[in-house]
Order: C-alpha cells, then sequence, then structure tokens
C-alpha cells in the first residue's frame, strides 16, 4: 500500500511537473511572440502600430492662400469596410511640381502609390494623405518661378504655411502635421520647415541637395547669355494634363488658371553662386540671385530655428548635390534628426507598389511609418534611440569603430558616422509664428 501510495506520488508529481514546464514554456512562448511582434528598426515595424483600415477615398478642392491665390489638392482619407473614418487624425503632405494626382505626370499611376516615397501606404495604419499642386503648375493658380524650386520665392514662400495651418484646421485631422517626398518634394519640406507652420512636427526629405551651387548639381548657366525670355515658361502646359478639382468636373477654373501659370518665369544665364536672374528681373521686377536664394543651406538658420524634426535620406548612386545634402543637414542643424545612405539610385526604394530587386531591398514606407508614429502619434517605438545614422550599401548598421562588416568603411570624414552632428530625441522649443 505504501509503495502504491508511493507511486501515485511520484505521479502527482510528475504529472505537476509537467503541467508546470507546460505552463511556463507557454509562457515563455508567448513572452518571445510578444517580442516578435513587437520589432522596430531600420526598414522593419512591425506590433506597435497595426492595420485598422482596409480602403480609402480621395476628394479634391482648392485651397486658398493668403494672398488669394488657390491652390489644388488632393486628399485621401481612410475608410473601413467602405465607410470613410471620421475620427481626427495625423496628416502627412507632400507639395509636389509634378503633378498631385498621377506620377509619372502623364499616368496612369497615383502619385501616392508610385511616387517616392509611397505614402499611401501609411493610410490603413491611420493617417491621412495628401498632395498639393505647386503654385503656378499643373492645377494650381499663380505664377510659378524657376518650376522645381519656385518655393523659396517671395510670393510662394508662406504657402507651405497656410497649407499646413488648412489641414491642422480639418475636422478629419488631429493637428499633427508631417510631409513626405524625395528630390523637389523633399526640398519643399525643407522650405516648410523653413516657414515654421506652428503644426509641422516631422518631416521626411528623400535626395534633396542642401547646396546646389557647390555640390555638383549642375546649377548655373541653364541659358546662354543674352537670350530672351520665353513667351511662356515651358511647364505652363503642362496644365493641359492636369486633373481638375472635384467641383470643376469640366476643368474651367483649371484654364483658368492656365493663364496666371503663363506669366511665370524661367530663369535665364546665372553663371555665378551670386548672379541675378535676368529673366525673373525682367517678368516680375524681383532680384533674386538664383543659386543662392533657392538652396536650401542659404535658410538653415529658419530650418533649425523651427525645430521640426527630420529624417534625411539619400542614395549612393544620387548626383553629388542629393547625395551628400541629408550629410550638411546633418551636420549643420541641430534639429532632431535621423539620417540613412542607401544602395540605389536617385529616389530609388524597395515599396510595395513598385519593389525592387536586391540590394534595393530596404522598405523605406516602413521608415516613415516609424518617423511618423513617433513624432506625430506619440508612439515610443525606440526610432530616437538607436544610433543616429544608417550608411552601407546594403543598409548595415555601421560599427562604433566606423567599419561596415563586409563592405570596407563608410567614406565620410571622422570614421563613425554614428558620431557625426547631435541627435537630440525632443524637439527644440518651437519659434514664435507670425504671418508675414
Amino acid at each position: 500500500m505504501r509503495r502504491s501510495r508511493n507511486r501515485c506520488y511520484v505521479r502527482i508529481f510528475a504529472l505537476t511537473g509537467m503541467f508546470c514546464i507546460c505552463i511556463g514554456l507557454r509562457a515563455a512562448a508567448v513572452a518571445v511572440a510578444v517580442a516578435a511582434e513587437n520589432v522596430s528598426r531600420p526598414g522593419e515595424y512591425s506590433g506597435y502600430s497595426e492595420a485598422l483600415y482596409n480602403g480609402d477615398v480621395r476628394h479634391s478642392q482648392y485651397i486658398t492662400m493668403r494672398d488669394g491665390t488657390e491652390l489644388a489638392v488632393d486628399v485621401y482619407r481612410p475608410t473601413l469596410d467602405g465607410v470613410v473614418v471620421e475620427a481626427p487624425l495625423s496628416v502627412v503632405w507632400m507639395h509636389s511640381p509634378y503633378n498631385r494626382r498621377y506620377y509619372p505626370a502623364s499616368g496612369p499611376h497615383l502619385t501616392v502609390d508610385l511616387y517616392p516615397g509611397a505614402a499611401r501606404g501609411l493610410i490603413k495604419y491611420g493617417y491621412v494623405v495628401a498632395v498639393v499642386d505647386a503654385r503656378g503648375l499643373y492645377a494650381s493658380f499663380g505664377r510659378a518661378v524657376g518650376y522645381n524650386r519656385g518655393e523659396w520665392m517671395p510670393s510662394a514662400f508662406w504657402d507651405a504655411y497656410d497649407i499646413t495651418e488648412w489641414f491642422a484646421a480639418q475636422p478629419w485631422s488631429d493637428g499633427k502635421i508631417g510631409m513626405w517626398g524625395c528630390s523637389a518634394t523633399g526640398e519643399t519640406q525643407l522650405q516648410a520647415a523653413a516657414a515654421d507652420p506652428p503644426h509641422l512636427e516631422a518631416v521626411f526629405p528623400m535626395s534633396c541637395a542642401g547646396d546646389f551651387w557647390g555640390t555638383g548639381s549642375g546649377v548655373g548657366s541653364n541659358a546662354q547669355e543674352g537670350l530672351p525670355s520665353p513667351e511662356f515658361p515651358y511647364w505652363a502646359p503642362y496644365n493641359d494634363i492636369a486633373s481638375p478639382v472635384d467641383d470643376d468636373p469640366k476643368g474651367v477654373k483649371k484654364a483658368a488658371a492656365r493663364q496666371e501659370q503663363n506669366a511665370g518665369s524661367e530663369i535665364g544665364y546665372v553663371p555665378y553662386r551670386d548672379s541675378v536672374s535676368p529673366w525673373v528681373q525682367e517678368i516680375l521686377g524681383l532680384d533674386v540671385r538664383w543659386n543662392m536664394d533657392s538652396s536650401p543651406h542659404t535658410h538653415f538658420d529658419l530650418i533649425e530655428r523651427s525645430g521640426v524634426a527630420m529624417y534625411s535620406t539619400a542614395n549612393w548612386e544620387d548626383t553629388g548635390g542629393t547625395r551628400w545634402g541629408p550629410i550638411i543637414r546633418y551636420k549643420n542643424l541641430s534639429n532632431p534628426a535621423q539620417m540613412l545612405l542607401g544602395p540605389g539610385g536617385h529616389c530609388i526604394w524597395y515599396t510595395d507598389y513598385s519593389p525592387k530587386p536586391y540590394p534595393v531591398t530596404f522598405r523605406i514606407v516602413n521608415e516613415e511609418h516609424r518617423w511618423f508614429d513617433y513624432w506625430l502619434k506619440g508612439i515610443d517605438n525606440g526610432i530616437m534611440d538607436e544610433p543616429p545614422s544608417t550608411c552601407s550599401p546594403t543598409i548595415m548598421r555601421p560599427a562604433a569603430s566606423g567599419a561596415l562588416p563586409g563592405n570596407g568603411r563608410c567614406p565620410m570624414k571622422s570614421g563613425s558616422i554614428t558620431t557625426w552632428g547631435p541627435n537630440s530625441t525632443t524637439a527644440r522649443p518651437r519659434a514664435s509664428t507670425t504671418a508675414a
């Protein structure tokens, strides 16, 4: 009997032990699963912000600037089972000289799908995404100067401010505004930061120069000396392929915009850094030192004063100016920052809408998602606790010494790029902003 009871105890103890082991293993498995779900590192992001919506809807309209000029905007809002989400959400927008609706400009692909950054990928996570035709281009009214760098000109300088604040005031907006885009639409983000709208929290400028004159961007003489100004700027006919806004189905207002666009100005002969544009002077009566006034570095004091958080990216195969633009900004600005240098060409990144072969496999929308979740939604995903830059032909994190595993050394001054510049985790106090 005692032996039988002992066997019973042994069995009970064995079963109890097995139960405890199973519980322990299950708890460990759950812990591992939870840990596996929460991933936040360059190019990878899961567990912090899940997809909430399964569609989107677009509407378009004109936004009126402080001087009365109307700019066309496309706004994409999330839907759930076909119903538009009414809850206020953060807005990420692009200020574009390249057609707000389609990319390439003649179609058929939507800009939010195919333009570098592909921000439509953010909508399902609870973002509103928008694209605006820049002043004097496509469906927008006004006169453009220099086509894709005219945002620095006096007539357009405050447009990004007014657009950002318009977004912040909409009932579907929570007042947290960010910007996305590459090349010229990266530079429009820098210009927006210089204007310092109070609700602009973070930007994600990709492959845009810091100094157009001094970094091999090919700026200088874009016409022969003495040539007369053209009858109308070369971009005015782009109005023909622009998309009218919703309340202008026949394009009557769009056609009216063309009349103002015809009065825009190209640059003419500007052979030196401080050359004044002869055509802008003739047509608009403005003394514009084009190579200086349209270079972001000229406005670094305003950009820095804004305190806007900035994630700058470029690629090794970018042209000289756009390749070094992120480094120039990172080294010279104290804004909260991260930086990424990838292996592709100009604005070439992997997205779900435009997959690329190895080594261009870094998912840039994941990185946008991490950045905007942190700065617009307040999600502590650790992005600002990471080393302040990623720099490698294959997107590998540099070692503390600056050596890149299997890829030699990062060809930057001072060894490790992780030591370059500040990496503040909190925004600086915002400068007071007044309309000018």
